[in-house]
């Protein structure tokens, strides 16, 4: 089942890692594709993909991270759609996570 309105606020240049439980979900042997972008149709702002910017953390218990990193966000501001999909082992595909991420301007 996809968790919806996954929304959060960061800032600009930030350093983030989105923790990310799905619920009854061994997440042994998946691969775990997420998108950020301006709409849910338009391209790729930020793509990540396991092993490369997400960290299954806990498969038995279906936990992973999102890390971004400074330089991903730091010309960036405003609203964007977010989406996290996972394919199994024998190749079928849920979308696991949708929301919405907003970054404000920092003064930093």
């Amino acid at each position: 089942m996809t968790a919806r309105n996954q929304n959060f606020v960061m800032y600009a240049g930030d350093t983030v890692e989105i923790e990310v439980p799905v619920a009854n979900t061994d997440l042994t042997g998946v691969t775990i594709k997420w998108a950020m972008k301006r709409s849910v149709k338009g391209d790729n702002t930020l793509y990540r993909e396991t092993p490369s910017g997400i960290e299954i953390t806990d498969a038995a218990a279906g936990i992973f991270m999102i890390k971004l990193e400074s330089i991903d966000t730091k010309d960036l501001i405003g609203s964007f759609y977010h989406e996290a999909e996972l394919m199994d082992a024998i190749g079928n595909v849920s979308t696991i996570m949708t929301g919405t991420i907003t970054i404000k301007p920092s003064g930093v």
